[in-house]
């Protein structure tokens, strides 16, 4: 029988369901009466209870949330955690549970209270409001529509920046709530938007500028083309590449895979590689294949500096 984990009534009915499947199975366990397929549920059993429980108190406890999830000792997979190693949450300063407190009341009781925190720099006040309660809104569904403000642009897109990636990259939260933002979904799904953006940032500097260096060139834009685009979309890519000069360099993956961050394993990672060097054959289209080590950064300079002064 499926459940909604998001639902706190059908949760807690889940946990008490556990909790009795558990007591029976160790009275089972030590009257010896176990058996080997009982003992397999139970372990099971287990791991869904730690599973839920966590996510039980993480609802009504944003502090909890946050060393749960984005603290280097309960989650030390996540890249991007704000609590550093060594500190539990029984380490949690006075002035971040009152915090807390108040986001509790905030989330699960007055939803339209307005709260006005101040406190000098360096106390953490952004990694709980702007970073981790908008987070905790977000996985357990309790907002839609979260405006970001702060001092500057560019501080409030970082907010974001960093909320993306916990919801992308943050294992233990994306096996707890689900996947709530495909890593690369928006990318694959919008080929045409990325194609325009991209195309606009080259175009713009045309005429203006020697050189243009990007890693993600408009071809990619043809390669990542879901099935929903007809050929008629690479038509268009190939044509807007060829209309402006251009080097290609294939770079050889030399180094072991790490694939943190990533959004494939090393096997996925290599599939790309092949099917963008397939393109290149397929399309006649130029490019010098060099092995991704510091020693080649001379070579790929001399061979920009050289294609440059033979269009002067």
């Amino acid at each position: 029988m499926s459940f909604n984990v998001l639902n706190a009534v059908q949760r807690k009915a889940r946990i008490n369901l556990l909790n009795e499947r558990k007591r029976l199975y160790n009275k089972a366990l030590q009257q010896g009466l176990l058996t080997d397929e009982q003992a397999k549920v139970l372990k099971e059993t287990l791991l869904e209870l730690v599973k839920l429980n966590r996510i039980d108190r993480s609802d009504e406890d944003v502090l909890y949330f946050m060393y749960e999830y984005f603290s280097d000792n309960k989650n030390p997979e996540n890249e991007q955690n704000l609590i550093p190693a060594g500190v539990d949450l029984d380490d949690a300063p006075k002035f971040h549970r009152e915090l807390c407190d108040i986001l509790n009341v905030v989330s699960n009781e007055e939803i339209n209270k307005r709260i006005a925190w101040a406190a000098p720099r360096g106390h953490a006040k952004s990694a709980y409001l702007s970073n981790c309660f908008p987070l905790h809104q977000i996985v357990f569904g309790k907002r839609k529509y979260i405006l970001v403000i702060s001092e500057t642009d560019g501080s409030a897109k970082k907010f974001i920046e960093w909320i993306a990636l916990q919801l992308k990259f943050n294992k233990k939260l994306r096996e707890d709530f689900g996947e709530l933002l495909n890593p690369r979904k928006a990318m694959n799904d919008n080929q045409i938007y990325v194609f325009g953006k991209q195309h606009h940032r080259v175009f713009r500097l045309a005429g203006k500028v020697d050189v243009v260096i990007t890693d993600s060139p408009l071809i990619l834009s043809a390669i990542y083309k879901p099935d929903s685009l007809s050929d008629s979309f690479t038509k268009v890519v190939l044509e807007q590449h060829n209309a402006l000069p251009s080097l290609n360099f294939f770079i050889e993956r030399i180094n072991p895979y790490n694939p943190k961050g990533r959004c494939q394993d090393e096997a996925g990672a290599r599939e790309i590689d092949r099917k963008v060097r397939e393109f290149l054959d397929t399309h006649a289209i130029p490019y010098t294949a060099i092995k991704g080590t510091p020693s080649k950064v001379d070579e790929l300079a001399d061979i920009i500096k050289s294609a440059v002064k033979g269009l002067e």
